[in-house]
């Protein structure tokens, strides 16, 4: 079960590690007592609980120690995703389920409830559930069994894959690695395995896999020059040619003047003033010389050349992706010797760079005759021509790729044969795992077939004791004669299917915070025996159970406490009433689980348990943190402890830590009511507060001066509930701790016997409370 649990951050008040406190830590129990004051984070514990189960609290996870099979294990669980039931019981549960219920408007939701009058259904539903855990038992072992039979399938798939790329990969390491030979490959193979190879056959098939292969290699396309763009046939129909015009001569020669007034024409219309001089036009006369000069034949010159160098280039892009590949060539893994394949490849490749060469040199040529048509220009370079080679250099291919075949199919043939063998190897093996594997499958159908119909029959049975009338009788009962409210009754709503409070036969209304609580628990406490509450792994919650009850109430409500938690996995009670948890200092050590010791074969010795039977913690604000932790109460408060032991060592423990604190003013009714039953012993004659200090300082004699007395009396008035005599104003933080020192301080004065004694009863370290009441009192 839980041991302790920690937050991602703190929450509310309490720490986000609230079992430990610097080096020292506590745990919980099979049975654990938490006492504390109101406001010191008992709630926040419980709602903690409360809030993860339901996955309403606003953390993301929380970090757990629990039980496991003897020992202490830890773990993070999600929120709502807790390992065990847990039932709670504070106010939050009280205003979420009964407020409607309490307030008389609504009626409480109906409890399943196990009754005299069920009592064969009981009998049967036991012996069925009996029935249940049994196949349920069997069907976890099939469910094992069968995990392991896949197990063992995959581990034999594994060891094939790794067998076979042991052998295979060294000659086809792509091929052959664990990402791309998965066992998916091996189950498929499976279906086809052969017989087993014998030895040296297997060494022989392993052998020729091994060699190492040359990829094929791709024919070489011929990128064909035009015939119309050959040097002579170009330099022929678009170099040489010069257009017919009417040639100006301020423009012939003058080739970037020309291109100006070319350009120009296309900005003038005729008699346009000249956008270039101050006075001058377009005139007609020379608009029409210019379109004489810049004839049609002009621009149809400069377009063949530009169509031939568009042409040119996507020939030479050609040639360069053809020269690129017989530069591959040269690196490429030939099967046939260097010396047959190697001269045509470096022929091959000067003759791409000579013709890569021309081919630049034509493609300037016509990029000169478009800027300058009236031009001729020649083309005389023949060197373009790789047809030739481009032959011998496929028959070399093809030669390669003939022999690459013949030894990739060999190879391919005995890698299948490496494949079979193993796959061969194991199929008997195999075979055994699966048809265990499909055995236990149908022996666990007819188990789950078998276990839906008891589970049926289960819950047929106990829908036919969903009988409301018998729970509101237990809790009418418990109301009544437990609590002590006889002028209460709880009986079944009109509908039959819920409860109603019931004063004088008519609903309830503004009922007492006493019967309220008194109600409220006793409908939780009867629904720990509601169906679905599996107490063997549930953990139950009680915070602060018997708020606003007498004592009569008290008594008799702890002892129905225990009677309902009997069976429980783990139980948690929290309170901030003393008398309640000295009750729950006696409750009987269990004995269903065994305390599990940190130390194997150890003794339970309380020092070193990781799982107490009982633990007996505190809400501790004795550190100068600001959020509250759990502590262990020590071994000498739960023999002898009474309220008084209690609140003298809580006064003593915030005087020796720190006078830092945040919540010193928190301690003001702890110190009042300590001083009250110290004083009231020594002076009963007395009924006055101020005046039983000041009898119990005149016997003392001249030690405990006035002021002392005056200082003690205004502090323990002004740290508690504020009741008469009011003081004039309160005291500000800093004088908090100065004030418990004067307190201590006077009861070490008026007995100093008692207050060595109080020392030693409570494990206060009395040397060291001494000195820190000398210095804080100052």
């Amino acid at each position: 079960m839980i041991t302790a649990f920690r937050t991602p951050k703190a929450f509310r008040g309490l720490s986000s590690d609230p079992f430990s406190s610097g080096t020292t830590r506590c745990e919980l129990g099979q049975q654990t007592f938490i006492y504390g004051r109101n406001g010191s984070g008992k709630t926040s514990l419980a709602e903690i609980l409360r809030g993860w189960v339901n996955g309403a609290l606003e953390v993301n996870y929380l970090e757990i120690d629990q039980i496991a099979g003897g020992r202490l294990q830890s773990s993070r669980v999600g929120n709502g995703d807790w390992p065990h039931q847990v039932l709670v019981y504070n106010r939050y549960y009280i205003s979420e389920n009964l407020a409607p219920f309490l307030d008389g408007t609504d009626a409480a939701k109906g409890l399943v409830y196990l009754g005299s009058e069920t009592v064969t259904a009981r009998r049967a539903i036991d012996s069925l559930e009996v029935r249940v855990r049994t196949i349920s038992s069997r069907r976890k072992a099939v469910a094992a069994a069968q995990s392991e039979a896949k197990r063992n399938v995959e581990d034999i798939l594994r060891t094939v894959q790794s067998r076979i790329i042991s052998d295979l990969a060294p000659g086809d390491p792509q091929t052959y690695s664990t990402q791309a030979f998965h066992i998916g490959h091996v189950r498929r193979l499976i279906k086809s395995a052969a017989n087993v190879s014998g030895a040296d056959a297997h060494e022989d098939n392993v052998r020729l896999a091994q060699e190492s292969s040359s990829s094929a290699i791709e024919e070489i396309e011929d990128p064909i020059l035009d015939a119309d763009l050959r040097p002579t046939e170009l330099s022929r129909s678009v170099l040489s040619p010069i257009p017919e015009q009417t040639v100006i001569e301020a423009l012939e020669g003058d080739v970037r003047t020309s291109q100006w007034v070319e350009n120009g024409m296309a900005l003038h219309d005729v008699h346009d003033k000249c956008k270039f001089c101050d006075d001058g036009s377009f005139s007609e006369s020379r608009s029409a010389a210019l379109s004489g000069h810049y004839s049609e034949d002009f621009s149809r010159s400069r377009q063949l050349a530009g169509r031939a160098e568009s042409r040119l280039k996507r020939y030479m892009s050609k040639l360069q992706a053809s020269a690129n590949t017989v530069d591959d060539l040269k690196r490429a893994p030939w099967l046939l010797p260097n010396a047959e394949w190697g001269p045509v490849v470096d022929e091959l490749l000067e003759q791409h760079y000579a013709a890569l060469e021309a081919t630049d040199r034509g493609i300037g040529k016509l990029a000169s005759k478009q800027a300058d048509p009236l031009t001729r220009f020649g083309w005389t370079d023949s060197t373009n021509d790789v047809v030739v080679k481009f032959d011998d250099m496929n028959a070399l291919i093809e030669k390669h790729n003939t022999a690459h075949r013949s030894f990739h199919e060999s190879k391919s043939g005995a890698q299948e044969r490496v494949q079979s063998h193993h796959v061969a190897s194991h199929a008997a093996e195999l075979d055994d795992c699966r048809v265990r594997e499909n055995r236990l499958g149908t022996y666990d159908h007819l188990l789950e077939s078998v276990q839906d119909r008891l589970e049926t029959t289960i819950a047929d049975l106990r829908a036919s004791m969903n009988d409301t009338a018998h729970m509101a009788k237990q809790i009418d009962r418990d109301v009544r004669y437990v609590f002590g409210h006889h002028n209460l009754s709880v009986s079944t709503s009109p509908d039959g299917k819920g409860y109603v409070v019931l004063r004088a036969g008519t609903p309830a209304t503004h009922l007492s915070e006493g019967e309220r609580n008194a109600i409220a628990y006793s409908y939780f406490l009867t629904s720990l025996n509601a169906a679905g509450v599996e107490r063997d792994n549930a953990l139950v919650v009680i915070d602060d159970p018997v708020t606003s009850m007498d004592k009569d109430a008290l008594f008799a409500g702890h002892a129905l406490t225990q009677e309902r938690l009997s069976g429980f996995a783990q139980s948690i009670i929290l309170t901030h009433d003393f008398d309640y948890f000295r009750l729950l200092l006696r409750v009987p050590t269990p004995d269903r689980i065994r305390a599990v010791s940190a130390t194997p074969g150890a003794k339970e010795d309380e020092k070193d348990l990781i799982f107490p039977r009982q633990s007996y913690l505190e809400m501790d604000h004795s550190t100068s943190a600001s959020a509250a932790h759990l502590a262990r109460l020590p071994l000498a408060q739960r023999s002898g402890l009474s309220e008084y032991h209690y609140l003298f060592r809580l006064v003593a423990t915030v005087v020796l830590r720190s006078q830092d604190r945040e919540d010193l003013l928190l301690y003001g009714n702890a110190a009042r009511r300590l001083l009250e039953s110290f004083v009231a012993f020594r002076a009963p004659e007395r009924s006055d507060f101020k005046q039983r200090v000041d009898v119990v300082a005149d016997t003392c004699g001249n030690v405990i001066e006035p002021h002392v007395r005056t200082r003690v009396v205004k502090f323990l008035h002004a740290g508690s509930h504020r009741e008469d005599p009011a003081p004039d104003n309160s005291l500000d933080f800093t004088n908090v701790h100065a004030e418990l020192c004067i307190l201590l301080d006077f009861m070490a004065m008026a007995d100093p016997g008692h207050f060595s004694g109080m020392c030693r009863a409570t494990e206060v370290p009395e040397d060291a409370l001494v000195d820190s009441i000398s210095r804080g009192g100052r």
